[in-house]
């Protein structure tokens, strides 16, 4: 019986009624496609080039689903637009499970308050999945060349010699230069950004001086700073990092003034809640690995679970309404 079912499924059905064969199979075989999730490889959209954290973090996890649920999550970079490509494409990818982004709070959050219009909209057209990352952020880094220790040398350095100075940073990280143009703005200076196509090519020219600063994800940026190559001065999260505890935040210059990173996996908002959960509980385990804590924590990155994706959803929300109070606040005006 199953094997007639299976073979009438391969020829071309109508779509309603290939839905009720479907669930007639599932309800024969006792089994859910939640339960029998993944028979099929799932594609794992990075919407960042290589060398971020979104791209790090997500081989990593990419690799752990594989080994820990015995089927291909083969990672794809997406990075154009700003991000918004790799979003795009997720957004109008089929709800089966088959799809997931690693989404950043740039791409989540700021893109909404940055673009005058996106392709996607970060509320409507995904479902959360899992909390990857939400010890992390981002980092204003400088020449150790440069005489700066902290953002109000470098407000009194770059007054000193307005447009003097430029960061760098990497194309597909929409939130890396909204940090430096919210610095122009609240600090009222004129810091110059130098985009790039990718973050080894930004930290090339900022160890060699091209550009002064470079302003990444602290993965990004930790091996060069690790290597006395850069000089962290600031992060950009609401606290400090426990890593890097002598870093101050530009909260503390400015209250109410952050950018707080994380990084959220997420799918199609069509995808069924059964299979949400299934993924949340997968990549939680995964998040529970000795190794994957090891490799996060060697990156200055920490995890603390994959949450519920219904409080995801409220996270989403919350920060939508404070990264409006901040763009707000320092009258930050979208761009074409």
């Amino acid at each position: 019986m199953i094997r007639q079912l299976r073979r009438q499924l391969r020829r071309p059905l109508h779509r309603p009624l290939r839905a009720g064969v479907l669930a007639c199979l599932w309800a024969w075989t006792g089994a859910t496609p939640a339960q029998d999730w993944p028979v099929k490889p799932v594609r794992f959209i990075v919407p960042t080039s290589v060398g971020l954290s979104a791209d790090i973090v997500g081989r990593v996890v990419a690799d752990r689903l594989s080994k820990r649920l015995n089927q291909s999550f083969f990672v794809e970079n997406l990075p154009g637009a700003g991000g918004a490509l790799g979003y795009q494409a997720a957004a109008r990818a089929p709800g089966d499970g088959y799809t997931m982004l690693m989404g950043t709070a740039g791409g989540l959050v700021v893109n909404t308050f940055v673009a005058r219009s996106l392709p996607y909209d970060p509320l409507r057209d995904f479902a959360p999945v899992a909390m990857v990352v939400n010890t992390g952020g981002f980092v204003i880094a400088v020449n150790p060349a440069l005489p700066v220790k902290n953002i109000a040398e470098l407000i009194a350095l770059e007054k000193s010699k307005p447009g003097s100075l430029s960061y760098g940073f990497e194309s597909s990280s929409s939130l890396s230069d909204v940090i430096g143009q919210a610095l122009n703005q609240k600090a009222g200076i004129r810091l110059v950004g130098v985009p790039y196509k990718s973050s080894a090519q930004a930290i090339g020219d900022t160890v060699a001086g091209r550009t002064q600063l470079f302003i990444a994800s602290v993965a990004a940026i930790h091996a060069a700073a690790e290597s006395g190559k850069l000089r962290r001065i600031a992060t950009a999260g609401k606290k400090r990092f426990a890593a890097l505890p002598d870093v101050p935040t530009l909260d503390e210059t400015w209250p109410g003034f952050a950018f707080p990173g994380y990084l959220m996996t997420v799918t199609p908002a069509a995808t069924p809640a059964a299979l949400v959960l299934r993924m949340n509980r997968a990549t939680d385990e995964v998040l529970a690995e000795p190794e994957v804590i090891k490799r996060f924590a060697a990156l200055n990155l920490g995890t603390e679970g994959a949450g519920r994706p219904e409080e995801l959803k409220q996270v989403l929300v919350a920060e939508h309404a404070e990264a409006a109070r901040i763009f707000r606040d320092i009258g930050f005006k979208p761009q074409d």
